[in-house]
């Protein structure tokens, strides 16, 4: 699968829509399509914005490889559910985690682990 495909099927997993990917890129929609068309990849000084956009990791898009360092199926399966979370969602799970942090460390000499 090329790098153009993946950037296709990220935006159609996620509803976004050429005129978007357009506007963060500065750039007409027609390049977009053009890029579709002609099956071709976009430049390299604009993968980064793409990703951003995309909310993605640059090596996914490059390689198609999920690289998470050396975490666990079951942290990467929470990382993806943490990233579908909006963001004041996001803050009630951390609020949650330094919840039960703070109580399995209660009685231990430890430093606030509040991340």
């Amino acid at each position: 699968m090329k790098i153009i495909d993946r950037i296709f099927n990220v935006m159609e997993s996620k509803n976004i829509k050429n005129i978007e990917l357009a506007e963060k890129l500065n750039i007409n929609k027609s390049v977009i399509s053009n890029w579709k068309t002609r099956n071709t990849n976009p430049p390299s000084e604009m993968i980064v914005a793409i990703c951003e956009l995309l909310e993605v990791n640059p090596i996914y898009i490059l390689t198609g490889k999920e690289e998470y360092n050396d975490l666990s199926k079951d942290e990467i399966n929470i990382l993806k559910k943490y990233n579908l979370l909006s963001e004041r969602n996001k803050g009630k799970v951390e609020n949650y985690i330094d919840e039960r942090l703070k109580e399995q460390n209660q009685g231990k000499d430890t430093k606030d682990l509040a991340l």
